[in-house]
């Protein structure tokens, strides 16, 4: 698709948003009725082709629609996944007026910029270049008006979509102030290339290799790294004497993010890694952060060494003082809370297995996701564990496919008093 099938007109976007409304929630009416062979395959095509053309916001939900997997037919989800991949691009000739705009006359330091984008997603599109100096860089450019549309587009799919977030047990209502600070944050690359400064000054992690910035040519709407040269993850997958060393990297980075850094990369898109032959991981993508406050931090790892020092009765009161608990602020009741902290057991069993092995295990943190969900309109939470739970939720899904055997428990607990 070229530029002309991209919607940034205010009230094209709004039109749009609402065919995609109702053509999802036909979809989403039928899947009801228990009958899922009468969903419209090509409603839910016609609804993603929207959704990528309207890019941002609107785009940014569909990607976190196709994460849930248990709330939709496998065939559904399979044409969501294309929201996590290339969408449509914009032609080179709106890129080079951005640039011109942007960067004036520090544009004739490029030495040449490849025409064609080699990736594209909700935000913007990235294309390789190299400067005059002789470095390989990629410049990520922003669609147009994309900062400028997602305030009204935030409140349209509200006000458009509830129902559909009804349906689908995702209490939005609850939890939008949050998307909208991680959205606004994405639309910004000069916030983008501070968080990646962040990040390179402060994970110590042998292997994890960050892009170096380039600050002399980046504005809100353009951004320059280096080109990192890796493998997609399905490339990776065929280098299994890797595995472990990969699996270790990323399990560090949550780990050691979440307790001792206090810092998350909260996209767990596995296209924002890249993977090395000699067992680097490449991180991507700083647009989306979240940085954990301290109570959460601590209440999280002393909850998680309760739990596996059979210590159940602790966990309801730890969690409490973080901020979780019922609406009339009493500890959470343990029938409600225990098969949550009975799947860390299972994901962390005290033997040698591979990570997440047990289908039954993924199944249940699935839907146990959803029921949380479900459930909470009765609970209080600080909005900050949105983005964590996206996060620990999309690595596990994403640290199961490395198929690495160990004793988790042990290592897990090592990286624990590490952090």
């Amino acid at each position: 698709m070229n530029d002309n099938n991209l919607i940034t007109g205010t009230l094209a976007r709004l039109f749009r948003l609402g065919e995609t409304a109702g053509r999802l929630g036909l979809s989403m009416f039928l899947k009801n009725l228990k009958d899922t062979n009468k969903i419209d395959i090509n409603q839910i095509i016609k609804v993603v082709e929207n959704l990528s053309r309207l890019k941002g916001a609107p785009m940014k939900v569909g990607q976190m629609i196709s994460l849930h997997e248990d709330l939709l037919p496998p065939e559904i989800i399979e044409i969501f996944k294309v929201l996590q991949k290339d969408s449509t691009t914009m032609s080179f000739s709106i890129v080079k007026e951005i640039f011109e705009k942007q960067l004036k006359s520090k544009l004739n330091d490029f030495l040449y910029i490849e025409e064609k984008p080699f990736a594209a997603a909700s935000i913007g599109q990235v294309h390789k270049a190299k400067l005059r100096n002789g470095e390989d860089v990629i410049i990520k450019v922003q669609y147009p008006n994309i900062r400028k549309s997602i305030h009204t587009d935030l409140k349209t799919i509200q006000f458009i979509l509830s129902p559909l977030f009804k349906a689908l047990n995702l209490p939005f209502e609850k939890i939008w102030e949050e998307i909208q600070e991680r959205l606004l944050e994405e639309t910004n690359y000069l916030q983008e290339l501070k968080n990646l400064e962040l990040f390179r000054n402060t994970f110590k992690i042998e292997g994890l290799v960050f892009p170096k910035y380039f600050e002399d040519y980046t504005t809100e709407e353009v951004l320059v790294l280096s080109y990192e040269e890796s493998l997609s993850f399905d490339k990776g997958l065929k280098y299994k004497e890797r595995h472990e060393q990969w699996f270790l990297i990323l399990l560090q980075l949550i780990i050691l993010g979440f307790f001792k850094y206090k810092i998350l990369h909260v996209d767990p898109n596995i296209a924002n890694f890249g993977f090395r032959e000699n067992g680097e991981v490449v991180l991507f993508d700083f647009g989306c952060i979240k940085k954990i406050p301290d109570v959460i931090s601590n209440a999280y790892k002393n909850t998680v060494i309760a739990i596996l020092k059979n210590e159940w009765n602790k966990a309801s009161c730890i969690l409490k003082e973080a901020g979780i608990q019922t609406r009339k602020g009493e500890p959470l009741k343990e029938e409600f809370l225990k098969p949550h902290l009975e799947v860390i057991e299972e994901i962390f069993p005290n033997q040698e297995k591979y990570f997440g092995e047990d289908a039954n295990v993924y199944k249940k943190l699935l839907e146990i996701a959803r029921d949380n969900w479900y459930y909470a309109s009765e609970l209080e939470f600080p909005k900050d564990i949105v983005f964590i739970h996206r996060n620990l939720i999309g690595h596990f899904g994403n640290l199961r496919k490395f198929r690495v055997k160990k004793n988790w428990r042990k290592v897990f607990l090592e990286l624990l008093e590490t952090a």
